[in-house]
């Protein structure tokens, strides 16, 4: 159901939706075990956490806010000077 009103969240794992007086937040991450560095290397090291809090249109009149928890990973390419990155989601 929630796929239906929201396609573009297909790539996320929605873990809980949390109905409040003026809005729904969704809390999400992301359905892969594994981030991609700029340089192309693929890593499964966390390094840390953190959400980001983006708003969505309303739906039902209620406002929307998707809570996203994004890992940073370490880059497991000694050549690459980027060290740690954030995972990107696609589209």
């Amino acid at each position: 159901m929630l796929l239906e009103l929201f396609p573009y969240l297909s790539a996320l794992l929605i873990e809980e939706v949390e109905r409040q007086p003026d809005k729904v937040v969704l809390r999400t991450r992301v359905r892969s075990a594994t981030g991609t560095c700029r340089c192309g290397q693929s890593s499964a090291q966390v390094h840390g956490r953190y959400v980001r809090r983006l708003r969505d249109v309303a739906v039902g009149g209620l406002g929307v806010v998707i809570e996203l928890c994004v890992r940073r990973f370490r880059c497991e390419n000694p050549a690459c000077t980027a060290v740690t990155f954030a995972e990107q989601i696609a589209d």
